[in-house]
């Protein structure tokens, strides 16, 4: 994401994933301020697939399944995880480019 540094996420004792990095804000490539997201308010799973707009994604993925991480060579910021599909236990891995929908926007994360 252009203007960000430094992104990570964490699962909350809750059950909830948040994305927090460092957002440039003023156009100053030197001004940085920390800014972070809950991405359970705008990713779900649905049939075993990370969407758009859903909800509570962290609720749905195998424990200890989420990752984050840059590709190595396009740097496209990539959440992974295993999610459960129609049938009960049944994981898959699944990928979605955080890039898609979310921004550096004034020295927030936004979607």
């Amino acid at each position: 994401m252009n203007g960000t540094k430094d992104l990570r996420i964490q699962e909350t004792p809750w059950g909830e994933t948040i994305l927090s990095g460092q957002c440039r804000y003023n156009n100053n490539e030197w001004d940085y301020t920390y800014s972070e997201m809950s991405l359970d308010g705008c990713l779900g799973d649905e049939h075993g697939n990370f969407i758009w707009g859903g909800h509570d994604f962290t609720r749905r993925a195998r424990p200890g399944s989420i990752r984050f991480a840059y590709e190595q060579q396009t740097r496209e910021p990539i959440l992974r995880a295993e999610l459960e599909g129609d049938f009960r236990g049944d994981f898959s891995g699944r990928d979605v480019n955080l890039k898609e929908r979310i921004a550096n926007r004034g020295g927030h994360l936004q979607l």
